[in-house]
């Protein structure tokens, strides 16, 4: 964060490039354990341990050290480090090499990177327009 270029830290290259410069709302560090549900309108950071519900307009993204047990809503999804549960975004899911998805995906783009673990279901609707989990059809 001070004094080192963002390619130093691929999980805030990767928000920082879906994001293009809304930023990151809400962060959860390394260490922090949270029960509960998270509702926001933008992006969410979680390094920590995270189990119960998210629901966001904007990305969440699951650093490598960061541990979620969810049922998830957002717009975008990239995990670098491990996410159990279920998955519905409105534009793009994304597991980093190294990440680890239990569950299932719901959403019109999918990306496994080589050395990334997927073992669950997929489904990927097509949509004429992407949609953002939460908002009427």
């Amino acid at each position: 964060m001070f004094g080192k270029d963002v390619k130093d830290r691929p999980e805030e290259a990767a928000l920082a490039a879906t994001e293009k410069g809304s930023g990151l709302n809400t962060f959860l560090g390394p260490g922090t354990k949270y029960t509960g549900k998270l509702e926001g309108s933008g992006s969410v950071q979680i390094d920590g341990n995270f189990d119960g519900e998210i629901v966001v307009r904007g990305t969440l993204l699951v650093g490598r050290e960061g541990v979620v047990k969810a049922k998830v809503g957002a717009h975008q999804v990239v995990v670098h480090g491990r996410l159990e549960g279920e998955i519905e975004a409105g534009s793009k899911v994304e597991l980093m090499g190294g990440s680890m998805f239990l569950g299932s995906v719901s959403s019109p783009s999918f990306v496994i990177q080589e050395r990334a673990q997927f073992e669950g279901t997929c489904r990927m609707p097509r949509r004429e327009e992407p949609s953002v989990p939460g908002k009427p059809k």
